[in-house]
């Protein structure tokens, strides 16, 4: 997916067509490229949707990949 326009995890991850039941919630992660070193930004995604945790529903930059481990 493409970005369109400025997109949170979360509603990347609803515009994907949400997780699977097999999806690690707690375990998801973002991959962002941070001048040529990868970094990963943690996303509880029950967290988040408890309205806990906001801070980790950032908005996506172009490149960035969200990883939702199995």
């Amino acid at each position: 997916m493409s970005l369109q326009s400025p997109l949170t995890i979360l509603r990347a991850i609803n515009e994907a067509g949400g997780l699977t039941d097999y999806a690690k919630q707690k375990k998801i992660y973002v991959l962002r490229s941070d001048n040529g070193n990868q970094v990963r930004l943690p996303f509880d995604y029950q967290a988040v949707i408890r309205g806990q945790h906001m801070e980790q529903n950032i908005l996506l930059m172009p490149d960035d990949t969200i990883v939702v481990p199995r």
